[in-house]
């Protein structure tokens, strides 16, 4: 899976997340007062391969379709995190930068725009804010709740299920909250209302490249 989601990729995407044990996404995204912006996912799957899986397709899809061509660099403080900066200010002034990496089952990606300068502290605070948030909730007998509607599949293959009402809250409550005096962004076709995201949603509102919505 090449977590690009390209529109005429579109229904094999699907069907490689399917694959993979997708079980639910969930989004928010803000405006903070200091002028910078977020878009935040968390996308749970069935078992940690289909979140690492993910992460590393995001990974690959950066380094080859990113422009213009900067280094990956780690996550300092989160294991196997990375992340990535344009290094230019995009037409509305901003710098962009994405983080990504995965705590068991649950995938991370972080979208970031800072602006008149890159902000890499900036990206690795929210990044630790949400890694330590998600291990924070998953402490315990079992390092990462897989989530009840899924059952442990036969031969190491991916199951589909009906996420419960319970599971989805569980992963909207582990979703960092924007900082205090934040608005969320205006909703278009491309961003929508954010929440809990069926497949097909997060099909067309994820986009690791995907432009910051202008200022309002």
């Amino acid at each position: 899976m090449t977590a690009c989601f390209d529109v005429k990729d579109r229904a094999s995407e699907k069907e490689a997340a399917r694959q993979e044990g997708f079980a639910k996404a969930v989004e928010t995204n803000w405006n903070a007062p200091d002028g910078t912006q977020a878009d935040l996912f968390l996308i749970e799957f069935n078992g940690a391969v289909g979140a690492a899986d993910f992460v590393s397709g995001v990974s690959e899809a950066t380094a080859a379709g990113a422009w213009p061509t900067r280094p990956l660099t780690e996550l300092a403080g989160i294991p196997a995190g990375e992340a990535w900066s344009t290094g230019v200010v995009n037409d509305v002034g901003d710098f962009r930068q994405t983080a990504w990496f995965s705590v068991g089952n649950i995938a991370v990606d972080l979208h970031y725009f800072t602006p008149g300068r890159a902000d890499s502290a900036g990206l690795t605070r929210l990044a630790k804010a949400q890694y330590a948030r998600l291990v924070g909730h998953v402490t315990g007998a079992s390092p990462v709740p897989v989530s009840s509607a899924f059952a442990p599949a036969p031969s190491g293959k991916a199951t589909t299920a009906t996420a419960t009402a319970a599971d989805k809250a569980r992963l909207l409550h582990d979703l960092l909250a924007p900082p205090k005096g934040s608005r969320p962004w205006h909703e278009t076709s491309s961003t929508g209302a954010t929440g809990v995201l069926t497949l097909q949603q997060l099909l067309v509102r994820y986009a690791p490249l995907r432009p910051r919505a202008s200022r309002s």
